[in-house]
C-alpha cells in the first residue's frame, strides 16, 4: 500500500477512535443536562464507527508482520493496553474513593 492511501487510514482510524469516544460518553449528556435527542444523536454516529474503528485497528495491527511470533505480537500489546487501563483504573479508584 503506498503511503498516501497508509494516511488516508491513519486519518479514518482517528476519526472513528473520536466517534467511538463519543458513543460511549452520550450516556453523560443526560447526566450533564443534554437533551434527549443530543444523545441518540451522539450513540448513532458512533454506532458505524465502532466497526471502523475495529477493522482499522485489525489493519494496523498486522500492517508491518514480519513473521514474528504471536507471543512477540500479544506481549507489545498487552503492554501498550495494560499499562494505561492500570493508571486510568488507579486513578478512578482513588478519585471514588475521595468523592464518595
Amino acid at each position: 500500500m503506498n503511503n498516501v492511501a497508509s494516511n488516508k487510514l491513519y486519518w479514518v482510524y482517528f476519526w472513528c477512535s473520536i466517534a467511538v469516544c463519543v458513543m460511549h460518553g452520550a450516556g453523560l449528556t443526560n447526566v450533564v443536562g443534554g437533551g434527549d435527542f443530543l444523545c441518540r444523536f451522539l450513540y448513532y454516529v458512533g454506532i458505524p464507527a465502532m466497526g471502523w474503528f475495529f477493522f482499522s485497528s485489525a489493519y494496523f495491527l498486522f500492517r508491518n508482520y514480519e513473521e514474528k511470533s504471536w507471543s512477540v505480537i500479544i506481549a507489545k500489546k498487552a503492554k501498550s493496553l495494560m499499562i494505561p487501563y492500570l493508571i486510568w483504573n488507579i486513578i478512578g479508584y482513588i478519585w471514588f474513593s475521595l468523592v464518595y
